[in-house]
C-alpha cells in the first residue's frame, strides 16, 4: 500500500495515463489468476481499476462515466486476452470477437454501479458492486445464445479446492462474493491510507495528532476487515476439509484416453484448414479398435464401467448426418454390436461413451432445433452431441448434450437466420441451425447400482446444471470431452481443474474421459487422484466411491446469485427514484 501510494505522489493520481495503466495492471493481476501458480492474484485483481476508477469519479469533468466504462473496458480485454488466449485456437476473428464481446458484457455491471453510486452519492454505494457482478454472472450462466461461465470469479480456486470447501454450500458465486468481499477491504485501505496521508500534510500542526489518530482508526478497521474476509473463509474451508470423510460403496471405474489429434485424424475433415485428411485420418474402425486395446489393459471382471470421450463412435457410411449413429436402430450399428460382444467379456461392465447420433420426425412436432430434410417432404431430423450407455443387457441407451458451444454447436442468432435453415442452408445443421438438445438430466445404471451422470465437455463448467444429475439420482459424475481443439494450451488444463468445483459442489467423484487428456479421477473434496497427463496415450483404472447424500447447494442451487439479483433490481430501482443531487 505504501508503494502504491508513493508512486500516485510521485506521478500524480490524477495523471490519466496512470489511471489507464493501473486498469490495464487489474487487468493482467485477473487473467494470471486462472493460470497455476498464480491464483491468488484475484484476490487483488481488482484492486488497481478501483484505485483508478475512484480517483477519475472524484474529477470534476463531465465525461466520468465513459471514462470510467473505458477503464472498465480496458481491464476487462487484458483480463479476457490473458486467461483464455488459447480461444485463438478456433481462428483469431472468432477469438476477437469473443474477447471484445465478453469484455463488454463484463462492462455492464460497472456502468450499474456507476449510475447507482451517482445517484445515492454516498460511500456504501461500493457494497452495490458484488451484487452487481454476481447479478451478471448469473445471468450470463442461463442458456442464452452467449453464455460464457469461463470466467465467473469463483472459478479461478479451481486449481486450489483445499480453499473452498464450503463451495458445497454456496457454489462458485460464494467465491465470487469472496474474491470481491477481499478486493473491497484492500481497496478501502490503500484509499484510507492515501486519504489520511493527504489530510495529515493539509492540518494544522496543532490538530494533527487528532485527526491523524482518527484517521489511522479508520485505515486499522478496514485492515481488521480486510484480515478477516480473507481468513475467515479459508480457515473454514480447511475445517471442512479436515473432517470430511467419503462414506459409501467403491466401484472400479477405467478411462480411456486415445490421444487422436482432433483437426489431423480423428476426423476427415480438417476443422482448422477446411481441407480433408486424406494421408492423415485415423479410419473411423482403427479408433474403435484402439479404443478396445487400451480397455483391455485395465478392465477387469470387477470392473463397473468403462468411459470413452466424447464423439468417439462414428459411423463409416458418409451421411448428410455427418458420421452420426441412427438412435432407434443403434444395436444393430456394427460397432455398437462388437462393443456389446467385447463388454460380454466382462460380468459386471457398462461402457459410456460419446458419440453423434441422429433422430428422424415424420410428420409430426418438431423440437425448435430440428432441420428439414433436403429430399424427403415433411420430415425433419436433429443431430446430437451424445452419450452413448451400454448396459449389461446391451441395450443402448443415449443422452443428448444440452449445453451448446456457442458458433459450433448452436446458433444464437437463430431467431434471425433460421428462415434460412429450413430453405438454401438446410443441410448445414451444426452451423445455421443448433444441434439437438433434451429439456432434462437423464442418469445411467450400472449392475453395481452407480448411477452415473453424462456430462458432456462444456457442460461440466456449469454448476447449477450440475446439480440437476444428482437430483436425478446420480452417485457419480461421468464427463466425457475433447479439449484437443485448443491443443497443448491452457484450456485443458483449466477444463480438468473446473471438474474439481463440481465434485465439491455436489460431494460426487468424478471420473473423467478427453480425447487428448487430461483424463483421470478426482475424490468428493475435489482432490486429484489419478491423471493421464495431455498428449498420452493411455487407459487409467481406479476406484472412486459412490455418494447419494445431496448438498445443500444442490438442495438450493445459486441461491446466493438469485438474492443478488433480487437485491440488484431493488438498488437500480431505488436509484431511478432517488432525485439526483449532482
Amino acid at each position: 500500500m505504501l508503494f502504491l501510494y508513493q508512486l500516485m505522489r510521485i506521478i500524480g493520481l490524477q495523471n490519466r495515463y496512470l489511471q489507464f495503466g493501473l486498469a490495464l495492471l487489474s487487468g493482467l493481476l485477473l487473467g494470471l489468476a486462472w493460470h497455476k501458480p498464480f491464483t491468488p492474484l484475484i484476490f487483488i485483481g481488482f484492486v488497481p481499476f478501483l484505485v483508478a476508477e475512484y480517483q477519475n469519479y472524484q474529477q470534476k469533468h463531465q465525461q466520468k462515466a465513459r471514462k470510467s466504462w473505458l477503464l472498465a473496458m480496458g481491464a476487462l480485454l487484458v483480463w479476457n486476452f490473458t486467461a483464455c488466449g488459447w480461444l485463438h485456437y478456433v481462428g483469431w476473428s472468432a477469438f476477437l470477437f469473443a474477447v471484445i464481446a465478453n469484455s463488454f458484457l463484463q462492462s455492464l455491471p460497472f456502468l450499474a454501479f456507476h449510475f447507482f453510486r451517482r445517484k445515492i452519492q454516498q460511500s456504501w454505494a461500493y457494497a452495490s458492486l458484488p451484487i452487481f457482478w454476481i447479478t451478471f454472472e448469473k445471468l450470463h450462466t442461463t442458456d442464452w445464445g452467449f453464455s460464457w461461465t469461463w470466467l465467473n470469479l469463483g472459478n479461478a480456486f479451481a486449481t486450489l479446492p483445499a480453499w473452498v470447501q464450503w463451495y458445497e454450500y454456496t457454489g462458485v458465486f460464494g467465491g465470487s462474493l469472496w474474491v470481491w468481499l477481499v478486493n473491497l477491504f484492500m481497496f478501502f485501505a490503500i484509499i484510507g491510507t492515501i486519504q489520511s496521508k493527504i489530510q495529515h500534510q493539509n492540518q494544522p500542526a496543532n490538530d494533527r495528532p487528532h485527526k491523524g489518530l482518527k484517521s489511522l482508526l479508520g485505515v486499522g478497521i478496514s485492515l481488521v476487515s480486510l484480515s478477516a474476509s480473507f481468513l475467515l473463509p479459508l480457515l473454514l474451508s480447511l475445517l471442512l476439509g479436515f473432517t470430511y470423510e467419503e462414506k459409501g460403496k467403491a466401484i472400479e471405474v477405467v478411462v480411456v484416453q486415445p490421444n487422436f489429434d482432433t483437426y489431423t485424424e480423428k476426423f476427415f475433415y480438417n476443422a482448422r484448414t477446411g481441407e480433408l485428411n486424406l494421408t492423415t485420418a485415423v479410419s473411423f474402425e482403427k479408433q474403435f479398435n484402439i479404443f478396445l486395446e487400451l480397455t483391455k489393459q485395465q478392465a477387469t471382471n470387477e470392473t463397473a464401467l468403462v468411459l470413452f470421450p466424447e464423439t468417439s463412435i462414428h459411423d463409416d457410411r458418409q451421411t448428410e448426418w455427418n458420421e452420426a449413429i441412427e438412435e432407434p436402430s443403434a444395436d444393430s450399428h456394427p460397432y455398437v454390436k462388437r462393443l456389446a460382444e467385447f463388454r460380454a467379456a466382462y460380468p459386471k461392465l457398462s461402457v459410456l461413451s460419446g458419440t453423434d447420433s441422429y433422430v428422424f420426425y415424420y410428420n409430426s412436432p418438431q423440437p425448435p432445433t430440428a432441420t428439414a430434410h433436403l429430399h424427403s417432404p415433411n420430415t425433419y431430423y436433429d443431430v446430437f452431441n451424445a452419450a452413448l450407455f451400454l448396459d449389461t443387457q446391451n441395450k443402448p441407451s443415449f443422452y443428448h448434450k444440452s449445453r451448446l458451444v456457442v458458433g459450433v454447436e448452436s446458433n444464437p442468432l437463430r431467431s434471425v437466420l433460421g428462415f434460412l435453415q429450413k430453405t438454401v442452408m438446410a443441410n448445414f445443421s451444426g452451423l445455421i441451425g443448433d444441434l439437438g438438445v433434451q429439456a432434462e438430466r437423464q442418469v445411467f445404471t450400472t449392475a453395481d447400482q452407480a448411477k452415473a451422470a453424462p456430462i458432456i465437455c462444456y457442460e461440466s463448467i456449469y454448476g447449477e446444471f450440475v446439480t440437476e444429475y444428482v437430483k436425478k439420482g446420480a452417485t457419480i459424475l461421468c464427463i466425457l470431452t475433447n479439449d484437443a481443439w485448443w491443443d497443448d494450451s491452457s484450456a485443458p488444463r483449466q477444463h480438468f481443474s473446473f471438474a474439481s468445483l463440481r465434485a465439491i459442489e455436489t460431494r460426487r467423484a468424478i471420473a473423467r474421459a478427453a480425447n487428448t487428456g487430461i483424463s483421470g479421477f478426482i475424490n468428493a473434496k475435489g482432490e486429484v487422484l489419478q491423471r493421464i497427463e495431455y498428449g498420452e496415450k493411455a487407459a487409467l483404472r481406479g476406484k472412486l466411491i459412490l455418494n447419494d447424500y445431496q448438498t445443500f447447494y444442490v438442495r438450493f442451487g445459486d441461491w446466493i446469485a438469485k438474492g443478488c439479483i433480487g437485491l440488484a433490481v431493488l438498488l437500480l430501482v431505488w436509484a431511478v427514484v432517488v432525485k439526483k443531487k449532482v
